[in-house]
């Protein structure tokens, strides 16, 4: 029989400045005390190695001595993944990613994947890539929603609207969190 707990989460936020982080580090604690190997992934960073590392999977792995290799906490780049985007190669930038978070799964207890940060202009596409990549893992979605200067109806609106795309993927939801 297989069992039913999730080994994996995807956590994401419906727009920029949400407090993202904020929650992906209480989950990490949170599992930390009942998982022993626990590992973070960023489907998607935003800069090249080149210019540096990703500030989020540095946090968590310096913050939880998580003992995860940097290269393997992520699959792509922004500007990858733009250029796949651009190139109608929108399924190619799903099996990479695949690829490289099953290599990290086959060796972790739990996954915790940390979706993007909204960078980019189009923030229907990144919600839809986002919805996405969890359905592609296979994960359960965690939902950050930024409340910061929101009245009650209009949080409540950006909740609807981001859980209708989840649905409509047929994403199982973990939860929706208001930060802010």
């Amino acid at each position: 029989a297989r069992c039913t707990m999730a080994h994996n989460v995807y956590i994401s936020a419906a727009e920029a400045r949400s407090g993202k982080s904020f929650i992906v580090l209480g989950v990490m604690r949170s599992l930390l005390q009942q998982v022993q190997r626990v590992a973070i992934f960023r489907p998607i960073i935003n800069t090249a190695p080149e210019y540096g590392e990703d500030s989020d999977i540095t946090l968590m792995c310096k913050h939880f001595a998580l003992d995860v290799a940097y290269e393997d906490t992520y699959a792509l780049t922004l500007d990858q993944a733009r250029e796949f985007i651009s190139n109608g190669q929108y399924s190619l930038l799903i099996e990479a990613v695949l690829h490289k978070y099953k290599k990290l799964e086959a060796n972790y207890d739990f996954v915790v994947c940390e979706g993007t940060d909204y960078m980019c202009k189009d923030v229907g596409l990144e919600c839809d890539l986002n919805a996405d990549l969890a359905a592609n893992l296979g994960e359960p979605f965690l939902l950050v929603v930024n409340g910061f200067g929101k009245s009650k109806e209009e949080l409540q609106a950006s909740v609807q609207i981001t859980m209708n795309v989840l649905a409509d993927k047929g994403i199982d939801v973990a939860g929706c969190m208001v930060n802010r």
